[in-house]
């Protein structure tokens, strides 16, 4: 049998700047670079749009609800290693999931199973 535990709490804006930062490595191979914008709640996401090959940028900006709903999502399917720390600090959670969350968020698809 599986429980379930949702938690339903405020996130500082800050939070989620610090997820930002664990993207780092091999993992986000297809990131060029994120800028956060903490007064309209939102980041600017620079990525390639061919992630196989690594070619062709393009921003997308997506607020900072919608990365807390594409890790309630990528959560809710089990796709998070760090999920139990990021419960108390977004910002310690691990660069895979982080990686996971922005793909998600950026192209509207989970890309691991």
């Amino acid at each position: 049998m599986a429980l379930t535990l949702t938690i339903t709490r405020e996130i500082p804006p800050s939070q989620v700047v610090d997820l930002c930062d664990l993207l780092r490595g091999p993992r986000s191979s297809w990131l060029v670079a994120t800028e956060s914008d903490l007064d309209a709640a939102t980041v600017s996401i620079t990525h390639y749009t061919d992630v196989d090959e690594l070619e062709g940028e393009v921003t997308t900006t997506v607020t900072f609800q919608g990365i807390l709903d594409a890790l309630a999502a990528a959560h809710a399917e089990g796709h998070l290693c760090c999920a139990a720390v990021m419960i108390d600090d977004l910002g310690a959670g691990c660069a895979d999931d982080a990686d996971h969350i922005f793909h998600r968020v950026t192209f509207d698809a989970p890309i691991y199973s």
